[in-house]
C-alpha cells in the first residue's frame, strides 16, 4: 500500500511538472532589408535625401551614395496631399530570434506565417517631388556641370536624382493574424516583436520616410554633359549598401 501510494505521488509530481512547461514564447522579429526597402510610396530614406539630391551608385561595392546637390526652384516642385492610412505586404525576409528553444518543424512553421502576414504600415504619408523630372534634368545647367564632373571621375559610376520624397506621420511593422501580434502552433503561443519599429518611429520624426530616384543618362556634348532621364536599367537602390544610414543596427 505505501509502494502504491509513493508511486501514485511520483507520477502527480511528475504530471505537476510537465504541466508548468511554458508555452509562451517571445519573438524579435527583424529584416535585414528594412533600412533600403522599397515600399510603394518608394525607398525607406534611411541616408535622409532630399529633393535635388545627386546619388552615385559604385557597382563593384554595391555602395549608394549622395555625391552633390543642386538646387531645385520652388516652382519645379509639387506637394500632394495626406493620405490617411495604407497598409501593404512587406515584401523583405524577417528573421525571428525565439526566447526559448523551439523545434525545427515548428520554426519553419510559424516563420513561414510570419514572412506572409507581416505588413507594413503607412500613416499620414504626403509627397514633395519635381512636377517633371525628366524637363527638369534636360534643362537644369547646374545638374549638367555636376553630373559632368561626377562621370568624368567615375565613368563606371551610375547616377541618380532624387525626384521624390514622402515624409509620414509614423510608419510601422505588424503581423497581420487574428491576434494583434500573436500567432499559435500547436500548443506554442507566439508574441511577436518587430523591434526596428523604434527606429521607424525616429526616422518618421526626423525626417522624410521614402525617397524615389530618377536615373541619369549622362553622355559628352559640346562644352557639356548632355543629361536626359532614364530607365534604371535593372538596378534596385534595395540591393545595395544605403551610405549614412540613421540606424547604424540596421
Amino acid at each position: 500500500m505505501r509502494k502504491l501510494l509513493h508511486l501514485s505521488w511520483s507520477l502527480f509530481g511528475i504530471a505537476g511538472l510537465a504541466g508548468c512547461a511554458n508555452y509562451d514564447v517571445k519573438v524579435d522579429a527583424v529584416s535585414p532589408r528594412l533600412s533600403t526597402y522599397q515600399a510603394s510610396a518608394g525607398h525607406v530614406n534611411s541616408p535622409a535625401f532630399e529633393v535635388g539630391d545627386i546619388v552615385e551608385l559604385d557597382p563593384k561595392t554595391h555602395d549608394l551614395s549622395k555625391a552633390g546637390r543642386v538646387s531645385v526652384p520652388g516652382t519645379s516642385i509639387a506637394f500632394t496631399s495626406a493620405v490617411q492610412q495604407t497598409s501593404e505586404p512587406y515584401a523583405a525576409p524577417v528573421e525571428l530570434t525565439y526566447s526559448q528553444k523551439i523545434n525545427p518543424a515548428m520554426q519553419e512553421e510559424v516563420a513561414a506565417d510570419v514572412q506572409h502576414k507581416t505588413v507594413l504600415h503607412v500613416q499620414s504619408a504626403w509627397t514633395r517631388q519635381l512636377k517633371k523630372p525628366d524637363l527638369f534634368v534636360a534643362g537644369s545647367d547646374e545638374l549638367a556641370k555636376a553630373a559632368n564632373k561626377l562621370a568624368a571621375q567615375h565613368p563606371d559610376h551610375q547616377f541618380f536624382l532624387v525626384s521624390a520624397v514622402s515624409p509620414a506621420d509614423k510608419v510601422y511593422l505588424s503581423y497581420d493574424g487574428a491576434d494583434s501580434n500573436a500567432t499559435n502552433s500547436g500548443r506554442y503561443h507566439f508574441y511577436l516583436n518587430y523591434s526596428q519599429n523604434e527606429q521607424l518611429a525616429k526616422l518618421a520624426a526626423s525626417q522624410p520616410v521614402f525617397f524615389k530616384l530618377t536615373a541619369l543618362a549622362i553622355r559628352p556634348g559640346d562644352g557639356r554633359a548632355v543629361v536626359r532621364a532614364a530607365p534604371q536599367a535593372g538596378n534596385d537602390p534595395a540591393e545595395y549598401h544605403l551610405q549614412g544610414a540613421v540606424a547604424a543596427t540596421w
